[in-house]
């Protein structure tokens, strides 16, 4: 059988993988978190991150850039959605790392965050900080890592199961050079984990960065990455590329099957070049 007629017969399957939005046009983007319109390829990772997630895990993804972590997590969040729990995105950018004082103002300002996640749409910036601020003072008195743990037990353990993705973890070692030691928070994430291993979960950490899991611990005995579960963010297999080629057949590109071939051998099946030559042929 040639893999015209192969793709043929596997067009149903293959189109059910494009978004509905498809069926009108085709919108190939090449870098950055895609919108909800973008060809988005599943891999072997989206699955292994969805099934840890759900099972209260901790998760990593590790990887250089260009490689999906973004769109990953915006994949999982929305797919986690469906079932019932609350994911919640954190760009560690946002947070900065010129104007931390120390690790106190980080684990505010992240707790913070993670509270406007969680506060419904129509409440201002303003009240939310105010109402954060509010839960964070009521604990002044107590150790760092236990004011944490509080809030995060407390305030969201309460309501329901959420998945808090912490992206660009590569600024954890700027802090670190910065004699900021964010190793407090990290204990916290331990414990959870610990406590979730005997109880239902309620809140779990799915970490993305260009960073090694050793960067990012001061103490390495308070580590959370001996209890986490690594996922490893591979190139496209020319399987799993597929609905490219549908995507090209759908704008008219004369053989498809042939032009892609040649993208996937010259690129090797990488994210970012595949999408970025893909959406040159469009």
């Amino acid at each position: 059988m040639s893999e015209s007629s192969f793709l043929a017969d596997e067009l149903p399957a293959i189109e059910h993988a494009l978004p509905q939005s498809l069926r009108e046009s085709v919108d190939l983007q090449a870098g950055g978190n895609l919108s909800g319109s973008a060809v988005y390829i599943s891999r072997t990772a989206d699955h292994e991150l969805l099934s840890a997630l759900r099972r209260g895990r901790i998760c990593s993804v590790f990887a250089p850039r260009q490689s999906g972590k973004t769109s990953l997590a915006t994949r999982t969040m929305s797919e986690l959605q469906k079932l019932g729990i609350r994911g919640i995105r954190i760009d560690l950018n946002t947070i900065g790392v010129d104007k931390i004082i120390d690790a106190e103002h980080w684990c505010e300002r992240l707790l913070c965050a993670i509270h406007r996640g969680i506060s419904p749409d129509d409440r201002g910036y303003m009240e939310v900080e105010t109402d954060f601020l509010q839960h964070w003072s009521e604990t002044k008195t107590f150790p760092l890592a236990e004011r944490c743990q509080i809030y995060l037990r407390v305030i969201l353990g309460a309501g329901v199961p959420t998945v808090i993705f912490l992206d660009e973890m590569n600024n954890i070692p700027i802090l670190l050079q910065n004699d900021i030691n964010t190793d407090d928070f990290f204990t916290v994430v331990r414990t959870l984990a610990d406590f979730q291993l005997q109880e239902n979960w309620k809140v779990t950490f799915c970490l993305l960065g260009v960073v090694q899991a050793s960067e990012i611990i001061h103490d390495p005995s308070l580590t959370p990455f001996n209890i986490q579960e690594g996922i490893q963010l591979t190139d496209f297999t020319f399987d799993e590329s597929k609905p490219f080629i549908v995507a090209l057949r759908r704008v008219g590109v004369s053989n498809p099957e042939e032009r892609f071939s040649q993208i996937y051998n010259q690129t090797e099946g990488h994210p970012y070049l595949c999408l970025l030559y893909t959406s040159r042929c469009v």
